[in-house]
């Protein structure tokens, strides 16, 4: 267990990189929502190694800014909690979609949930801070919106939605 709450980020961008091979190898034979939710699930494991390891401070600035914490490196967000957290979010809601495309709400879910990453890395965690830039805001940018509005575009032209 102690491999894996000090690794499972890590774990996370070998699984994303798997995943892009994957899509690049054989993108044009799956669906595209399919791509899509991929690509969603892919953004919230990038999103994840940019929080918890490069650059990695996003623990640190969510228990000082968030919670004031006298301990900002273990309370109330640690390690084993975090790992707990971001493995249930990314391997069970992110994927879920994937396993069943067309269920539409499925996959709407994380969508948003990744729109709403820009407020929280975008706005709310920066203006607390004091700052441009927090782990995760990178990936929200490039990753997360540009999926997330194909996502929507996708079901809403498309008539699926």
């Amino acid at each position: 267990m102690d491999v894996l709450r000090k690794y499972w980020q890590d774990l996370g961008m070998v699984v994303a990189i798997m995943v892009c091979v994957y899509l690049l190898v054989r993108g044009t034979a799956i669906p595209d929502i399919t791509v899509m939710l991929w690509l969603s699930f892919v953004a919230i494991l990038v999103h994840q190694f940019e929080e918890y390891r490069w650059p990695g401070y996003f623990g640190g600035l969510f228990n000082a800014v968030l919670f004031k914490s006298k301990h900002p490196h273990n309370y109330p967000l640690n390690p084993h909690s975090a790992m707990i957290i971001n493995l249930i979010i990314a391997y069970g809601f992110y994927l879920l979609p994937v396993l069943f495309p067309e269920v539409i709400w499925l996959g709407v879910a994380p969508i948003f949930m990744g729109f709403f990453q820009l407020i929280w890395h975008g706005i709310f965690a920066n203006r607390k801070a004091g700052s441009l830039y927090n782990p995760g805001l990178f990936s929200v940018l490039v990753l997360h919106i540009p999926v997330g509005c194909w996502y929507v575009f996708h079901i809403t032209t498309t008539g699926v939605a």
